[in-house]
């Protein structure tokens, strides 16, 4: 785990702002590493701050979908996309087999030829629609 260079703030700031180093490679910092410690605002996932008021519901033209009736703000985290992460053919694989007669899929390409299959082991944000 990469620590970065920040400086702990004074008066009780959050540190590792926007020019935190593991912020800019889009790292989350370590609890245990980070020079800011508790004062550390690169640590969204680790610490849960998503949105916590979160409904699954359905959309009758674009499936299932996920909304909330508390304002976002911009920048805001609201969760986690989580599922297996699988090769480019094991996806193909479930596509023709496992997932052949369902009609909506939760995949998110990865990296290098990854794939993160939502469709069984996701969170609800496998729901986020766009327009």
């Amino acid at each position: 785990m990469a620590t970065c260079n920040c400086t702990p703030p004074p008066n009780g700031e959050m540190g590792c702002k926007e020019d935190c180093f593991n912020r800019m490679m889009f790292y989350e910092c370590s609890p245990k590493y980070c020079p800011c410690g508790d004062q550390c605002s690169n640590q969204r996932f680790q610490r849960k701050e998503g949105v916590k008021e979160l409904e699954v519901f359905w959309t009758n033209k674009r499936g299932f979908g996920l909304r909330t009736h508390v304002p976002i703000s911009r920048n805001q985290l609201i969760i986690e996309y989580r599922g297996e992460i699988i090769s480019q053919s094991l996806c193909q694989e479930r596509m023709q087999n496992a997932y052949k007669n369902g009609r909506n899929f939760y995949f998110l390409d990865y990296q290098h030829g990854e794939v993160v299959d939502a469709c069984v082991k996701g969170t609800e944000a496998r729901f986020v629609n766009h327009r």
